[in-house]
């Protein structure tokens, strides 16, 4: 992506995420709402799929194709801390929940983002790509998280 197309992707990404912030601080949101948020992530980032989970693991909003996607959020990957982030650039034989692995549903590369508040692990913004993505530098992160982190505060 040239840095025209970054530079507007995140001005949208932005204007979700004031769009959200008002929204949460007046208690008034929508599902509709939840998944503009989600595909402005995916967009920002060029990502395939998208989802949010909370801290148990359940999904809070997601792209569609992300039923199969492993329940783990970490990818079965233990000691990930919360103030880190992991990124698999060939995730093709990560397991699924039933059966198979994130190749067979044509998945390349993975990100697991963990979202906190004031300290407090909320849960995860996980993102997956169907080409191979070589590799992640945390950049976009901040962003992204403030989306993710509104989509769970919104969903308390």
């Amino acid at each position: 992506m040239g840095s025209s197309g970054s530079v507007q992707s995140s001005e949208h990404v932005r204007s979700c995420l004031d769009h959200l912030a008002r929204l949460t601080a007046t208690g008034v949101s929508s599902d509709w709402t939840r998944r503009r948020g989600l595909e402005a992530v995916a967009r920002h980032l060029g990502a395939d799929h998208v989802r949010v989970t909370d801290r148990h693991g359940r999904v809070r909003v997601a792209t569609p194709g992300t039923e199969s996607w492993p329940a783990e959020a970490r990818w079965g990957l233990p000691g990930v801390r919360p103030e880190q982030f992991l990124f698999v650039a060939t995730a093709e034989r990560i397991p699924c929940v039933a059966g198979g692995t994130l190749g067979d549903l044509g998945v390349r590369s993975v990100l697991h983002l963990p979202v906190c508040d004031r300290g407090v692990s909320l849960g995860a913004l996980d993102a997956a790509w169907c080409h191979r993505v070589e590799r992640w530098d945390d950049e976009d992160g901040p962003l992204v998280r403030n989306v993710a982190r509104l989509l769970l505060l919104d969903d308390t």
